[in-house]
């Protein structure tokens, strides 16, 4: 039912474009805004979610070498994440609030482990947040990445200045991350990117 994929120029876009601009995702939304834009970074990664095999969500990695700070081998991860939950169904929960569980989300429980395994969970790994007004944005910065540092997923924050505006920069605790995540795996996550039981 799932299915992740590396993306590649033989992989059409066009369906996902039209319904991320009909939600607003407009980062994710054209050519120009996601593909173009990896073409930008070091060593920058573009993962497909798939459901029923069409193209749901979506979720960059590229390296920071030009913010030496972090760390020589820093990736960030979770750049550009989108997922079309209205395609999908309404069968896994999608809000916070009132909420335990922290890995509510397929991003959590799909985009961010492609990330991490894909990259390589030796490398120093950054979240980056900020206030705006383009998808989730504010959500992700207000609350959630806030949930994630209560829990110790994410550690004390880097405030930072890339591209052109402050960023929040959280190193990701890829054990926390994963520790937390296994409390509460979805069956069909964990049978499209095995995580649990692995060895570190």
């Amino acid at each position: 039912m799932f299915e992740i994929r590396l993306y590649n120029n033989d992989i059409d876009l066009t369906e996902f474009f039209i319904e991320a601009h009909k939600k607003k995702f407009y980062n994710n939304s054209s050519q120009e805004m996601l593909i173009d834009y990896i073409k930008k970074y070091e060593d920058a990664k573009l993962w497909l979610l798939l459901h029923n095999k069409k193209v749901v969500g979506t979720v960059v990695a590229h390296k920071l070498q030009e913010l030496g700070i972090l760390g020589k081998d820093a990736y960030r991860i979770g750049a550009r994440t989108c997922v079309l939950t209205h395609l999908i169904g309404k069968d896994r929960v999608k809000s916070l609030k009132g909420k335990t569980d922290i890995h509510y989300s397929h991003a959590s429980q799909f985009l961010l482990p492609a990330c991490i395994e894909g990259v390589g969970r030796d490398k120093p790994l950054y979240l980056s947040t900020h206030t705006g007004n383009v998808g989730s944005q504010n959500k992700v910065h207000n609350f959630w990445a806030k949930y994630f540092h209560k829990a110790g997923v994410l550690q004390n924050p880097l405030e930072l200045e890339y591209k052109g505006t402050f960023q929040t920069f959280w190193k990701i605790n890829v054990d926390k991350f994963y520790e937390t995540l296994s409390a509460t795996r979805w069956p069909e996550a964990e049978a499209t990117i095995p995580i649990l039981n692995l060895p570190n």
